[in-house]
């Protein structure tokens, strides 16, 4: 897989089935059912590496 440009983004279905793949520094985005409605969904984000945790702090999701 070619590495992303510096600022745009690579959006990846199952990243699961190949976690090895992905680069170093991701932002993993789950989405889940939610236990309360069928029709609404949950989302998770989760940031590896510092310019993620950057970008997830400046959106307020740390914490």
């Amino acid at each position: 897989m070619r590495p992303p440009p510096p600022h745009g983004a690579l959006l990846v279905e199952w990243p699961e089935r190949g976690l090895e793949a992905l680069p170093s520094e991701h932002l993993l985005v789950a989405i889940e059912f939610s236990p309360e409605r069928d029709d609404e969904r949950r989302l998770t984000f989760v940031a590896v590496g510092e310019r993620y945790h950057r970008i997830l702090d400046g959106l307020g999701g740390r914490g």
